[in-house]
């Protein structure tokens, strides 16, 4: 009888984690573009203050998280900047 409760109680919170992940809002949408954006945005201020690994780490998630054509390349466009800079200072 305990090991059922210990099934039920794990189903329980993995349905509790699973809807709790949905009202995160990062499903396709707006939502989701507007995260994207703010990846772009901080990887921007991040090349401006010269940290260029964490910029193109930035980069990359908003070129992957992006729905938009226009962000999605605006984002590649500065990771590829931002591995330019990294390697010419290697």
């Amino acid at each position: 009888m305990k090991h059922n409760h210990k099934i039920t109680t794990c189903l329980l919170g993995l349905m509790l984690a699973a809807s709790g992940c949905g009202r995160l809002g990062l499903g396709p949408g707006p939502s989701m573009e507007r995260y994207a954006n703010e990846r772009y945005q901080t990887a921007m201020r991040l090349m401006d203050a010269g940290r260029f690994e964490l910029a193109k780490e930035e980069f990359t998630v908003a070129e992957k998280s992006a729905l938009s054509p226009e962000l999605r390349q605006s984002a590649k466009d500065g990771r590829l900047k931002a591995e330019a800079i990294i390697e010419a200072k290697r």
